[in-house]
C-alpha cells in the first residue's frame, strides 16, 4: 500500500514581521480566520530552510515579493523523478494568528507554462498545532494571466482545527514538485483560511463497548506438531505459531492494524492509537513498515519525543526506535508483523560505511534492481546492508515477528513486481532473503509471510510465484475494496477460499494479510481511504463474516496516516462528559465490530499470550536437502563460459550436490565445489558447444532430487536489440512460456487473461490477447523496456481489433510516470470494427493517468526514461458488449515500436 506524505516539522527561523488579519464574517456559516494578499510585501515571509525532502536545489531558492504575489524561485529538475519534492515558504509573526475552527482555505497558484514540460505542482499547508491539507493543481483548468503565466485556483478542506490552533506563530506553504523538472518561478497569492460551520462532519456515537470474553486457551485447538522455515525458532516462535493456527481453526478473528501505536486520524489529546480511542484497546496485530526502520514512518526522533527518551537520532537509532515500539505492542498484547517497502538498491546513495535507504522508491524501476540484488549482482551489497537492518531489528525485539517482504507481487507497481523480474527470479530473492535471515545473520524469532496481491485466480495462479514451502510459514493475499458494493464482498469470499485451500494444502497459516476500503482522493486529501462521510455501512463485519470460517487467523487494515492522508478506521475527536465518542460517521459500525464474539484485540489475548506454553513439537517445513540457483538468473542466454552458483541452505550428509545443464536430448552434468552454504561449477566452452542451441535448462541436484530448474537460451546470440522496438514477437522462436515470461499479465478480480502466439495475423508471429472480464473488470499485460526514445515523437503498431470498443489503453511509463492513450476514444478506431489497421500515436497524445486532470506533454519530456509498455483492456459497464455483467473478446497486436514520424495527430491505416 501507499506510503505516507512526509512533512517536515517547523524549523526555528528569526521573525521578520507580520502580516495579521482580523476574523471576517464571509456569510452565515463562513468566517475568514486568516488572509494573505501580498498587494503590500511578504513581510513575515522567508525561505524554510531544513524543510526541503527530496529537494536538492534548497541553496538556490528564494522567497521575494512579485507583482503583488509571493513568488518562489524554484529548481525540481534535480529531482524530477521523486513523486513528493518538497520545497517550503514560512510565514512567522509575533502576534498569533487564531485559527480554531478553520475548515477551509484556498490560494491561487501561477507557473510559467513553458517550465511545465511534465508532471505537475501540488501545495500543502501546514502548522505545527495541526493544519495538513494538499491539494494538487488541475493543470486543464489553469486560465492565462499574461503572456506564458498560468493560474489555477487551489482549494483545501480539512477538519476542523482545534485548540491548539488559537496561537499559530507560524504557517508554511509547502510548494510540492509531482515528477516534473520545473525550474522557475511559482507565484502564491490571495491565500485564505477559512473557518465554515456546516462543515463539520463528526457524529456521536450511539453504541456501547461490552467487556469482552478473553481468548480461553483450553477453547483453543492447540497443534501438537509445528512445522517452520527455521527449525531452530525460539519457544516464542513457536508459541505465537500455535496460536495463530488454534485462532485460524476457530470462527476467531485477529484484528490488524498497519501503525497502530503512532499513526492516527483523531485528536492528539487522547491516545497513541484510533483503535484504543475506539474500543479501549490497541489491535490485535501492528503492523510496521521498513521505512519505519529508516526513519521515514517512525524514528528514534518520534519515540524521544513521545517517551522523554534520548535515543541517538541515527540510522541505528531509528532501528531501536522501531525495535522499542514493538516491544511495546507486544506487552499490550499484540502480535507484531513486519512488511517491507525496499527502496530500490539500484539508486541508494553511500552514506558513511553504508548506504542512506529512506525515502520511498520500491514504485521506481530504473536500474532494474530485481534482477541485480542476488550474489554477484550489481546492487547485492546495498541489499544485504538493508537486510542488516531488519536482522539488527528483529534481534531487538522481545518477540515473534512476522516478516512479509517482497508483498503485491503479482501486480507490477514495485520493482520486484511480475513484470521486472520472472517468476523463478522473485522465487530467489525471496528465498535468498530467508536464507541470509537464518543462515548468515541468526535470526530465530521470525515467522516468513508470502502475500501476494488478488491477482491470483485459483490454486494454480496462487503457486505460480510461491517461493516453496521450506521459505513460508504463512500465506496471505493484500486486496482493497474499491466499489464499494456486494461484488467487491463476493470477490473477497473467492480470494479467502483461494488462498485458504493453497494454506491448507501446502500446511501454512493463512492470514489476509492487507485489506481496507479505498477512494479516489478527496479535495484536500494527498490520498483518501474511508471518505468523511457516505461511507458503505456495517463494512468490518461483513469483513469478518467473509472470512472467520476459513483458517484465516486476523485481517489487517493499513495505516491511519492523518485525517487527509488517508484512515482505514474511524477516529475520535473528542470524549463527551456523557461517555460517548464524537467523530467519524462509521464509529458505531466499528464498536459493533468490536463487541462481535468473534472479533479479537490485544485486550482480548493478551493474557492467553502470556500465558501460553506450546508443548508442540518444531520441526523443519520441508525434511532432507535444500537449495536454489543463484547465476545465471533464469532467462538468460549462455554463450560461452559460465559459472553456475547455488545456496544449498541445508544438505543431507547422503547427499551430493550438482548441476545438470540439458538442451534437447544432450545434457552436461557438472560436480559442485562447496563453500559454505555456496555450492558453484563452471560450465566450460567445450561442454557447451556439445550442447544444442536452442531453449535449455539448469537444474540444481541434491542427490537425485531437482531442488530447482530454470530455462535459459544456449548457444544463440541475442539478436541485435532495436532500444526502439517494443516488440515483434518473432525472437520467442513460437514458444508461448518464453512469451508469457516476457508480457507480464495482470488482472482484476473475477477477469481472466490469456497471451499466445500467433501466425500470419500480420507477417510472423504475432500476440493475441483474449480477455473475459466483468462489468467493472481489467486486465492486460506489461513488457519491461528500458529504452532513450528521446529521438522519436510517436509509438506505432499494429492490431486486429476485435470491435467491442471496451476501454483499450495503450500505456507507456517513463521517468517513473505512467502514459496512457484510450483508442476506443478515436473514432476511427471505434468505427473500424474488426478491420486490421496500422495506428501511429504522438507522444503529444499520452495523458499522465496520475495526474490531477490528466494533462498531455509528459512522455514527451520523458521519452529518455522509458521502462515499460502495458496493453489493457478496461470493461465499460454501460456498452452494449456487455451482456450479463461480463465481457470478453480478442486483440492481436504487432510490430510495437517508437519511431520519428512528425505526426501531429493520431493516424489510423487500414491493412
Amino acid at each position: 500500500m501507499k506510503r505516507e506524505m512526509v512533512t517536515m516539522l517547523l524549523a526555528g527561523a528569526m521573525v521578520l514581521g507580520s502580516v495579521q488579519c482580523l476574523p471576517v464574517t464571509v456569510s452565515a456559516k463562513e468566517t475568514t480566520l486568516a488572509s494573505f494578499d501580498f498587494n503590500k510585501g511578504i513581510d513575515g515571509w522567508y525561505y524554510g530552510k531544513g524543510w526541503e525532502y527530496q529537494y536538492d536545489s534548497g541553496s538556490s531558492t528564494t522567497v521575494d515579493a512579485d507583482c503583488g504575489a509571493l513568488r518562489m524561485n524554484v529548481d525540481f529538475s534535480k529531482n524530477s523523478d521523486s513523486d513528493w519534492s518538497q520545497t517550503t515558504a514560512v510565514y512567522e509573526t509575533k502576534n498569533p494568528m487564531n485559527l480554531t475552527g478553520a475548515t477551509k482555505a484556498s490560494l491561487d497558484l501561477i507557473y510559467d507554462a513553458r517550465q511545465m514540460t511534465g508532471g505537475n505542482l501540488g501545495v500543502k499547508l501546514y502548522t505545527d498545532e495541526g493544519l495538513s491539507a494538499t491539494a494538487t493543481a488541475d493543470l486543464t483548468k489553469a486560465e492565462t494571466v499574461s503572456g506564458d503565466k498560468k493560474k489555477v485556483h487551489l482549494a483545501f478542506s480539512f477538519d476542523a482545527l482545534d485548540g491548539k490552533s488559537k496561537a499559530v506563530k507560524k504557517f508554511a506553504i509547502q510548494l510540492v514538485g509531482i515528477k516534473t523538472a520545473y525550474k522557475g518561478s511559482v507565484w502564491i497569492d490571495n491565500v485564505t483560511i477559512i473557518s465554515d460551520s456546516s462543515a463539520d462532519k463528526d457524529v456521536v456515537s450511539t453504541k456501547k463497548i461490552k467487556k469482552q470474553k478473553a481468548v480461553d486457551l483450553n477453547s483453543l485447538k492447540l497443534p501438537v506438531t509445528i512445522k517452520t522455515v527455521d527449525p531452530k525458532a525460539t519457544n516464542d516462535v513457536k508459541n505465537t505459531y500455535a496460536y495463530l493456527q488454534a485462532i485460524g481453526r476457530s470462527q476467531k478473528m485477529i484484528f490488524g492494524h498497519q501503525n497502530e501505536y503512532w499513526d492516527k486520524a483523531g485528536s492528539s489529546k487522547l491516545s497513541s492509537s484510533d483503535t484504543k480511542d475506539v474500543t479501549g484497546s490497541y489491535a490485535g496485530v501492528m503492523g510496521i513498515d521498513g521505512l519505519s526502520l529508516v526513519g521515514d514512518e517512525y524514528s528514534a526522533a518520534k519515540w524521544n519525543k513521545t517517551h522523554k527518551a534520548k535515543i541517538r537520532e541515527d540510522q541505528a537509532g531509528n532501528v531501536k526506535a522501531a525495535a522499542a515500539i514493538s516491544n511495546e505492542a507486544i506487552k499490550n498484547g499484540s502480535i507484531v508483523t513486519l512488511s517491507a517497502h525496499m527502496p530500490n538498491f539500484g539508486i541508494v546513495k553511500k552514506k558513511g560505511n553504508s548506504y542512506d535507504y529512506s525515502g520511498y522508491t520500491p514504485n521506481n524501476m530504473e536500474k532494474d534492481p530485481a534482477n541485480n540484488i542476488l550474489p554477484g549482482g550489481k546492487y547485492n551489497k546495498q541489499f544485504r546492508g538493508y537486510l542488516d537492518l531488519i536482522a539488527s531489528y528483529a534481534k531487538q525485539v522481545n518477540g515473534t515477528v512476522l516478516f512479509r517482504p517482497f508483498h503485491e507481487n503479482t501486480g507490477s507497481w514495485f520493482w520486484w513486481g511480475a513484470a521486472y523480474c520472472d517468476r523463478e527470479t522473485y522465487k530467489n530473492i525471496y528465498r535468498y532473503t530467508v536464507t541470509y535471515l537464518t543462515k548468515t545473520k541468526d535470526v530465530h524469532n521470525m515467522l516468513f509471510v508470502y502475500s501476494p496481491g488478488s491477482e491470483p485466480g485459483s490454486v494454480e495462479e496462487f503457486e505460480e510465484r510461491y517461493p516453496g514451502d521450506a521459505y513460508v510459514d504463512m500465506v496471505g493475499f493484500d486486496m482493497y475494496d474499491r466499489t464499494h458494493d456486494d461484488a467487491f464482498i463476493a470477490n473477497f469470499r473467492k480470494q479467502v477460499k483461494i488462498t485458504d485451500d493453497f494454506a491448507k494444502k501446502h500446511g501454512k497459516l493463512f492470514a489476509v494479510t492487507e485489506t481496507g476500503v479505498a477512494n479516489d482522493a478527496e479535495a484536500g486529501d494527498s490520498q483518501t481511504a474511508l471518505l468523511k462521510k457516505g461511507n458503505e455501512k456495517d463494512w468490518y463485519n461483513k469483513i469478518l463474516n467473509a472470512a472467520k470460517d476459513s483458517s484465516a487467523s486476523y485481517f489487517l487494515l493499513w495505516a491511519d496516516f492523518s485525517k487527509t492522508n488517508g484512515f482505514y478506521i474511524p477516529y475520535v475527536d473528542k470524549v463527551n462528559k456523557n461517555g460517548t465518542l464524537k467523530g467519524h460517521e462509521l464509529l458505531d459500525d466499528f464498536i459493533s465490530f468490536y463487541n462481535s464474539a468473534d472479533s479479537v484485540f490485544a485486550s482480548d489475548q493478551k493474557s492467553a499470550l502470556k500465558k501460553l506454553s506450546s508443548n508442540a513439537k518444531i520441526k523443519a517445513a520441508v525434511s532432507g536437502s535444500t537449495g536454489f540457483i543463484t547465476a545465471p538468473l533464469s532467462g538468460n542466454r549462455i554463450l560461452g563460459k559460465t559459472t553456475l552458483a547455488a545456496l544449498v541452505p541445508s544438505l543431507k550428509k547422503t547427499d551430493k550436490v550438482t548441476f545438470v545443464v540439458k538442451s534437447g536430448e544432450k545434457s552436461t552434468t557438472l560436480k559442485a565445489r562447496k563453500d559454505g552454504n555456496t555450492y558453484s561449477a563452471v560450465l566450460s566452452v567445450d561442454q557447451l558447444k556439445k550442447l544444442d542451441a536452442g531453449i535449455g535448462t539448469i537444474s540444481l541436484m541434491t542427490g537425485k532430487k531437482i531442488q530447482q530448474s530454470i530455462e535459459v537460451i544456449l548457444n544463440i546470440p541475442a539478436p541485435v536489440e532495436n532500444p526502439l522496438s517494443v516488440d515483434g514477437f518473432e525472437d520467442y522462436l513460437g514458444y508461448d512460456a518464453r512469451l508469457t515470461n516476457a508480457w507480464t499479465t495482470n488482472k482484476d478480480s473475477g477477469c481472466n487473461i490469456k497471451l499466445s502466439l500467433v501466425k500470419d495475423a500480420f507477417d510472423g508471429y504475432s500476440m493475441k490477447m483474449d480477455y473475459d472480464e466483468t462489468a467493472k473488470g481489467w486486465a492486460g499485460a506489461t513488457i519491461n523496456k528500458i529504452a532513450d526514445w528521446s529521438s522519436c515523437d510517436s509509438l506505432s503498431f499494429d492490431i486486429a481489433p476485435d470491435g467491442k470498443n471496451q476501454k483499450t489503453v495503450v500505456q507507456v511509463t517513463a521517468g517513473g510516470n505512467v502514459y496512457e492513450a484510450y483508442l476506443n476514444t478515436y473514432t476511427d478506431y471505434a468505427s473500424a470494427g474488426t478491420d486490421k489497421l496500422h495506428i501511429v500515436i504522438p507522444f503529444s497524445d499520452f495523458v499522465a493517468r496520475d495526474v490531477s486532470g490528466n494533462p498531455k506533454g509528459g512522455l514527451v519530456k520523458d521519452s529518455s526514461k522509458i521502462s515499460s509498455v502495458g496493453l489493457w483492456v478496461n470493461a465499460i459497464g454501460d456498452s452494449s458488449a456487455v451482456k450479463d455483467g461480463k465481457v470478453s473478446g480478442s486483440l492481436i497486436y504487432d510490430n510495437i515500436m517508437a519511431e520519428k514520424t512528425n505526426a501531429k495527430a493520431a493516424v489510423f491505416t487500414k491493412k
